[in-house]
C-alpha cells in the first residue's frame, strides 16, 4: 500500500522496515508523551496554515 512507516524504535529493534526511525525509549512513558505532545504541536500547527489558507 506504500504507507510511510514512522515508529518510536528502541535499541533492540530493526529498523530495516522502517521509513522513519525515531529512537527513544519505547518502554519509558516519559519518551512516549513527549513524542506524542510533539505530533499533536505539529497536527494542531499544520490545522491551524491549512485553516488560513
Amino acid at each position: 500500500m506504500n504507507i510511510p512507516v514512522c515508529v518510536l524504535v528502541d535499541t533492540n529493534a530493526d529498523p530495516k522496515d522502517i521509513d522513519f526511525p525515531i529512537p527513544g525509549n519505547d518502554d519509558a512513558v516519559r519518551s512516549i508523551r513527549l513524542i506524542l505532545d510533539c505530533i499533536v504541536k505539529a497536527i494542531n500547527e499544520g490545522k491551524g496554515a491549512a485553516a488560513n489558507a
